[in-house]
């Protein structure tokens, strides 16, 4: 209650002052045949519910704030997938030149609320630990403060430097037993965008990350806790990505990226995760547009098959994620601050553990409201 009171808090004062002020509602109705991500022997069955987002954004000149808040609400024996989320930052951003080339830098401070009623994947029921109620053991409020400069090397080629801490706090259960999940995290970035015309972009990612547990013990290859130690990952990252734009009315992309988590222990933690993705965009005419992504994930353990739920560690998995969503904006042809929108999605994943095999397909359509100190 009191971290959505939080975000409330932030709408009212950005509302309140109209300068330079952007908003955006959503709405959207839908179906969903497995809320729960369920395997087809423990799902009983789909859900209707409705999507509501609202986002908001103001700027004083170098100085920007916005917040968001997105909620899913099913109905009658769905509502424990029911999930929201809010969040909160605040941009300081300079432009400015450094011999001659174009650069900027800025200083960003956000936070986030996430709130999910823990289901087993492995009961398909609210999750207990030692016979005690465990339904928020992945609720948290997450804070980080990020800093980067980016500057063009030439009029194609622009590079950046980013540095971010995160600091994420779970839910605290108070169950004997059950391990800490919060920890702190730095990451280091650097970013790489190269545009060769009008039709050709490329852009790299790589970073690397150090996260460190509160009070989360490193395990032996078996999966047995280690005494008086303290669990610590590494990640390194790459992602590589490539648009093209065949006419002014469709392009493509597509990205390709590896991320290698590795702990300070026996490996136990190492996973290997690797994606791929396509996604065309079509303007079929005047406001109406059709955007199509296809995605594949390969994510595995390098100790094998582990799963411990209440660990937050998951089996291996592999699949493939397709969306359509096709949108008509009214704003382009009616001079309307309105878009109707519709769209399906279809997720299918494998794994070595039977209990997290599962496809799902959703439905859904809706309204989006776009307002900013034009219509106001």
């Amino acid at each position: 209650m009191l971290k959505n009171l939080f975000t409330l808090l932030i709408f009212i004062f950005i509302m309140k002052n109209t300068y330079a002020l952007e908003m955006n509602a959503e709405v959207a109705p839908g179906y969903d045949e497995n809320p729960f991500r369920l395997s087809d022997s423990l799902n009983s069955g789909g859900g209707w519910f409705v999507d509501t987002k609202f986002n908001a954004m103001q700027e004083f000149n170098d100085f920007r704030l916005r917040g968001s808040v997105s909620n899913r609400a099913y109905e009658g024996s769905n509502d424990d997938a029911d999930i929201f989320i809010g969040k909160v930052d605040g941009r300081y951003k300079k432009k400015y030149k450094i011999g001659g080339k174009k650069g900027y830098s800025y200083l960003k401070a956000g936070y986030t609320s996430y709130d999910k009623t823990y289901i087993r994947r492995s009961t398909g029921k609210i999750a207990t630990f030692s016979g005690q109620n465990n339904e928020n053991r992945y609720d948290y409020d997450s804070f980080d403060i990020e800093a980067k400069t980016s500057i063009y090397l030439t009029k194609q080629l622009r590079t950046g430097l980013k540095i971010n801490y995160l600091n994420k706090e779970y839910y605290d259960t108070n169950i004997a037993g059950i391990s800490n999940l919060d920890y702190g995290q730095i990451r280091l970035s650097n970013d790489w965008f190269y545009k060769l015309n009008d039709q050709n972009r490329f852009n790299l990612n790589l970073y690397y990350a150090y996260r460190d547990f509160d009070n989360r013990r490193k395990k032996t290859l078996s999966g047995a806790n280690i005494a008086s130690t303290n669990l610590e990952y590494d990640y390194y990252s790459a992602s590589l990505g490539y648009k093209y734009k065949f006419s002014p009315q469709l392009s493509s992309g597509i990205k390709a990226s590896y991320i290698g988590r590795r702990d300070n222990g026996t490996g136990y933690y190492d996973t290997d995760d690797f994606k791929f993705s396509a996604e065309l965009d079509y303007e079929i005419n005047t406001g109406l547009n059709l955007a199509t992504t296809v995605s594949y994930q390969d994510y595995n353990y390098v100790n094998g098959t582990i799963t411990d739920e209440d660990d937050q560690i998951l089996p291996d998995k592999e699949g493939y994620t397709i969306k359509f969503h096709l949108e008509k904006d009214l704003n382009v042809v009616k001079s309307l601050p309105l878009a109707v929108f519709t769209g399906v999605r279809y997720d299918d994943y494998d794994s070595k553990d039977l209990n997290f095999i599962y496809d799902r397909v959703q439905v859904f359509a809706g309204l989006k409201l776009k307002f900013n100190t034009d219509f106001l």
